[in-house]
């Protein structure tokens, strides 16, 4: 016999979607197990005790999720022994509530794990950001303000909370002259015919050169430098990131 895709359609629609998408929700996610009680921790929901149940773990919640109210171990989530979850809490408003109706007002439809070194493992959710206010003054208010003069970095074109680019054919130097500069900056030092007035901090981030020939370049630019102040020189190259690669 055969069935038309509008039959087997009609046979869909009779499953309810509730209980499709219970079973979606119940499975053990391709065999990885969920952290119950670092989810819950991580997500901001108390979990006071944990007790078995048949072939299941529950976990104790001090308070629903759906109601408040209902409090003192009277809901929890379960979860089997081959790490399908669900919900339970002994109140009639609750009944028929599900791990994934729990799990939507938890963490929404933010995936539960993620790929970590070929394997999955549990995601926690990013820790929340303390946004400042955006402070907004009028023009009479800056007009008012003094600042102190704004200097050079490396004089006279490199001022400090400036943006310049280095620009050049390939082969021509650039990276030559880029760990110029900033060793110079450095070291407080001089530079072609640029001087830096005193030591200030440096990131050298590069993205495509080897450590070592960084390593070679860098010794050949410091050896050649006058400076005797010390500053903080830091570097950023592909070699060090191990598996990361470059961000």
């Amino acid at each position: 016999m055969r069935v038309s895709r509008n039959q087997m359609q009609s046979v869909i629609e009779l499953y309810p979607a509730h209980e499709q998408s219970r079973k979606r929700s119940n499975r053990s996610y391709n065999g990885h197990r969920l952290d119950v009680s670092a989810y819950l921790a991580d997500h901001g929901v108390e979990c006071i005790g944990e007790k078995p149940h048949g072939d299941s773990t529950l976990y104790l919640l001090a308070n629903c999720i759906f109601d408040s109210s209902h409090s003192g171990k009277e809901a929890a989530i379960g979860q089997t022994t081959d790490g399908k979850l669900f919900y339970q809490c002994f109140h009639d408003s609750c009944q028929g509530r599900t791990w994934h109706d729990a799990r939507q007002i938890i963490s929404g439809d933010e995936p539960l794990f993620e790929p970590h070194h070929g394997q999955f493992a549990f995601k926690k959710s990013k820790a929340p950001v303390d946004i400042k206010p955006i402070k907004v003054i009028t023009a009479t208010e800056l007009l008012k303000m003094e600042f102190p003069p704004r200097e050079n970095l490396l004089s006279p074109w490199l001022p400090r909370q400036g943006l310049c680019l280095l620009h050049a054919y390939r082969g021509v130097g650039k990276t030559h002259i880029s760990l110029g500069i900033a060793v110079a900056v450095a070291t407080g030092s001089t530079f072609l015919r640029w001087a830096a007035a005193r030591p200030a901090g440096v990131l050298f981030v590069d993205g495509e050169m080897p450590a070592v020939i960084l390593q070679e370049r860098c010794a050949q630019t410091i050896a050649g430098m006058d400076g005797t102040g010390e500053a903080v020189l830091n570097f950023i190259t592909p070699d060090m990131q191990a598996d990361s690669g470059m961000p």
